[in-house]
């Protein structure tokens, strides 16, 4: 678990399906997903189950993002396509419980990604792509240091129009000039 001030990054459970589900198939949610059908309880813990796998092979850390105040599951934030030999990686963040939308839990919960990233899995650079009708995410992003890198034309079709993205991403040292390391140093014979 990875703990901030008002979020906490912890594994998924095939427990947590259900409450996903209740939220994932929400239309307004979905659009910002790139996901246009809804799913089931049972593809949804298969894709859990896939995560645990993912984090094995070291190719993807999925993380449920959990409330402290009262250990409610708000969302699910992830790096994923991790390449090694060029320190890499994708980054994915939803807030699917619009009750918790535009109240910063998504900022903090970028932040302590990133840290994790940037400090434990040892990463140069972390990107996203984002819908350019999503300016709370937009915003989010740039609050944490990300810059924009690429325009990407009609790169999207969605309810019978074409999209643009945004590509944005942010180094190592940028996001360490902005937020010094807050993972505990390792003592000597740990």
């Amino acid at each position: 678990m990875i703990e901030g001030e008002k979020v906490t990054l912890r594994g998924l459970q095939l427990d947590d399906a259900g409450t996903i589900l209740a939220h994932f198939n929400d239309v307004e949610v979905r659009q910002y997903l790139g996901h246009l059908i809804p799913i089931s309880k049972d593809e949804e813990q298969q894709w859990i189950r896939n995560t645990w796998e993912s984090r094995q092979k070291g190719t993807e850390h999925v993380f449920g993002i959990e409330l402290n105040k009262n250990q409610q599951l708000i969302g699910t934030c992830s790096l994923f396509d991790i390449h090694q030999i060029n320190r890499s990686a994708e980054l994915g963040i939803a807030i699917w419980n619009k009750q918790y939308w535009s109240k910063g839990l998504g900022q903090e919960a970028l932040r302590l990604l990133l840290n994790y990233g940037f400090y434990f899995l040892n990463l140069h650079s972390i990107f996203l792509i984002v819908n350019e009708d999503n300016p709370r995410a937009i915003r989010a992003y740039e609050k944490v240091g990300f810059q924009h890198s690429a325009h990407h034309r009609d790169a999207l079709f969605q309810n019978g129009i074409y999209k643009d993205t945004i590509l944005m991403d942010i180094l190592e040292t940028e996001f360490q000039q902005l937020h010094p390391p807050t993972l505990p140093p390792l003592k000597k014979g740990e």
